[in-house]
């Protein structure tokens, strides 16, 4: 089972860097985090390889350009606003359930955007 107790804080942990927090992890530790961390590459990238491209094809159909800064600041400004709420959420029903439920909602609407 997937544990963070290298990120206990204590005296001692406080001073661990990324790297040496990654080297206590098992095989199995080492795994899940490289699963997760490319299931979030995976969900940012369509956000990030549409910052070039919007912009002027927005522009060709007459949408303005302050409109098109919303769009992309509504985002994190969303994390913001619904970060807590997820973690109340991943309390109740579990970190596995929700991180499956959001990788696969991720897919659904990133093949739908095309």
């Amino acid at each position: 089972v997937f544990s963070m107790r290298c990120f206990i804080n204590t005296q001692a942990q406080s001073k661990m860097s990324l790297l040496d927090v990654l080297r206590a992890f098992n095989r199995e530790q080492k795994l899940a985090f490289l699963a997760i961390s490319y299931g979030y590459f995976t969900m940012i990238c369509p956000i990030v390889l549409t910052a070039p491209f919007l912009p002027p094809e927005a522009a060709k159909h007459g949408v303005d350009s302050r409109l098109t800064g919303i769009i992309f600041g509504v985002s994190p400004l969303l994390a913001v606003v619904f970060g807590p709420l997820a973690g109340m959420v991943i309390a109740k029903i579990g970190p596995k359930t929700c991180i499956m439920a959001g990788i696969s909602l991720s897919a659904v609407f990133n093949i739908l955007f095309g």
